[in-house]
């Protein structure tokens, strides 16, 4: 494998772990109650309360980043935000909902999404960005994932897809992502399988993705008007994956401990969304 294009993996990879850092966030509300079940459904994201009664904690770090909900043309929505800092003194912008407690230890998290024999993971959600190309600086996320950082961290598995920076190219990009058992430090070490969206697909507007986990594998697709469900990746697990959450996150961490100043405003909308452990 190239050297460069390793690099780039590994900070595509890194940079999903950005969502955890060891400062607190603003949280709104009472905190959730965490209760597994096979199906969750979101048709009209309405508030925080609502949020919370689906099992979402949410994280809202600086001023600068906000959660909102409103309508538009195809859905009741819900949008992560991140504006710009124009007087950046390096601190941590995020906004971000979570199925994850990350108050706890990583080992200590309830995590409730597993594919068994008999049972598939899929999750399947509407989603569009304030902006068409990825911004610099920003880090968002929309995956399945063991939120494995802070202190005692465990090694990353990640299912989903990330806009963010590719450290081969110096570029952001769209990605969807395979990763499984990653260790970063002292030597990397896991496996990983990555694919750029493909070029059709319109950020900006409202697109579909849809993530299935099985004891196996896990597949990635998106559709968008006239181009129906598109497998973007399929990945092979080297064992059967363990419990995972789901998070849409925006944040500005581009690496570990690095902060990037918000340049370009950016919002994520979460339009209906669907997660359920099928036979």
């Amino acid at each position: 494998m190239r050297k460069g294009f390793l690099a780039g993996i590994v900070g595509l990879l890194l940079a999903l772990g950005l969502s955890l850092v060891l400062v607190t966030p603003a949280r709104a509300g009472n905190t959730p109650q965490i209760t597994c079940v096979r199906h969750k459904h979101v048709t009209n994201w309405n508030n925080i309360s609502q949020l919370e009664a689906q099992g979402f904690f949410t994280e809202v770090f600086s001023p600068e980043a906000n959660l909102g909900f409103g309508q538009d043309s195809s859905y009741k929505s819900l949008s992560l935000n991140v504006a710009t800092t124009p007087q950046f003194n390096g601190q941590y912008v995020a906004s971000r909902i979570t199925e994850i407690d990350t108050s706890v230890a990583p080992d200590r998290r309830v995590k409730c999404w597993q594919p068994t024999a008999d049972d598939v993971v899929v999750v399947e959600f509407a989603a569009r960005f304030d902006q068409s190309a990825a911004p610099f600086g920003l880090t968002e996320n929309m995956l399945l994932w063991n939120a494995p950082f802070g202190q005692n961290p465990i090694p990353l598995t990640a299912v989903g897809v990330t806009r963010s920076l590719d450290f081969a190219t110096s570029q952001p990009a769209y990605s969807a992502i395979v990763a499984q058992d990653l260790v970063f430090d002292p030597t990397f070490s896991g496996s990983l399988q990555t694919a750029p969206m493909p070029a059709w697909l319109d950020a900006s507007a409202w697109h579909m993705i849809r993530v299935t986990v099985s004891q196996q594998g896990a597949l990635i697709e998106v559709a968008q008007d006239t181009y129906p469900f598109t497998p973007v990746l399929q990945a092979a697990f080297v064992h059967p994956p363990e419990s995972l959450g789901f998070e849409f996150s925006v944040d500005n961490e581009i690496f570990p401990g690095v902060l990037a100043p918000v340049t370009t405003p950016d919002s994520l909308h979460v339009g209906e969304f669907d997660l359920e452990l099928m036979p």
